[in-house]
């Protein structure tokens, strides 16, 4: 069983490259293991809903593994998804709960890390039940085609240890809850009267990483462990890459909105100013307006006053 993300996100390879890989994966365990490998999709969308994300990819990956034993599956529900968990000869896949859904039902997994993220949570997440030297890089393809085949042969040791672990993580789950209620809502309301447990939550229960499960199917482990170091201390200098650009487009558009404001308000004064300039230049020439226009009569009346006198005198 695999599950695949759509993308690898992640600048140290294209989307192109990556899917070459996974098909390059995939076609090479179905191959050696003889096993029916389902592609199941994590990222989709139910019918009548068109296909999308995992749902095109896989069936891309399943048409260019040529492959019969590659096979894309529907969008399942969360539930049909732990059964066919539960039933798989191994997990292996670049989505980070294909591991989880695997470790919980004791089923081997491989786990494969693309950025920076994935590898830390994919990590973490399989070091919990002994599984951290399965977590690969995806551009070791010879390596985790060796680790597939290796599972596949050693399965049912691979399961016999991992319920060993689950059984141990899920009773330290158990006492960490237990401790946590009686130390917050109180053991009168959490403990059961004849509790045999009672008193026996005095601190907090501790975590114990388990054993590790030595992956014995790589040539070289170390080197692989080197790889995966490089996908995460490229990505921390990304990260860090980014974090700066973003600070610094912050501040570029920081500085373009206060550059706005001030030029709205120039804007403003500037009108302001003119307002101010056309109310005073109205009111200069007001008066002058008005004494040409006093002028003008003036003028009349002595034209009117010159044609009467004229009369006047040839009378």
């Amino acid at each position: 069983m695999a599950s695949f993300a759509e993308k690898a996100s992640s600048p140290m390879i294209t989307d192109s490259d990556y899917r070459l890989r996974v098909i390059e994966i995939v076609r090479r365990i179905a191959e050696e293991t003889g096993l029916r490998l389902l592609l199941v999709p994590h990222g989709g969308a139910f019918a009548p809903a068109p296909q999308t994300r995992d749902q095109l990819t896989d069936a891309q990956i399943a048409d260019s593994a040529d492959n019969d034993l590659v096979q894309p599956t529907r969008m399942l529900t969360a539930r049909q998804l732990v059964a066919l968990t539960e039933r798989a000869e191994f997990v292996i896949g670049t989505r980070y709960h294909a591991g989880i859904f695997a470790g919980a039902a004791a089923v081997p997994f491989i786990s494969l890390a693309p950025n920076l993220y994935s590898s830390i949570r994919m990590r973490g997440a399989a070091e919990n039940v002994g599984m951290r030297d399965f977590v690969l890089p995806l551009d070791s393809i010879d390596d985790i085609v060796d680790t597939a085949v290796g599972v596949a042969r050693n399965r049912d040791s691979l399961q016999t240890t991992l319920r060993q672990r689950s059984v141990a993580r899920r009773e330290e789950h158990r006492k960490w809850w237990d401790f946590l209620v009686e130390t917050t809502i109180g053991s009168e309301e959490a403990r059961v009267p004849g509790d045999e447990r009672a008193g026996e939550l005095t601190e907090a229960p501790g975590f114990f990483h388990a054993d590790e499960v030595p992956n014995d199917y790589v040539a070289n482990v170390e080197l692989v462990r080197e790889r995966l170091n490089s996908v995460q201390d490229y990505g921390l200098v990304m990260a860090v890459k980014d974090r700066r650009a973003a600070l610094a487009r912050t501040e570029v558009n920081r500085l373009k909105a206060k550059l706005r404001r001030a030029e709205d308000k120039v804007e403003r004064a500037e009108a302001r100013l003119s307002r101010t300039d056309r109310a005073k230049e109205l009111r200069e020439r007001k008066p002058a307006v008005r004494a040409m226009r006093q002028m003008q009569k003036l003028n009349v009346r002595l034209r009117g006053a010159a044609r009467s006198a004229s009369r006047f005198g040839n009378r």
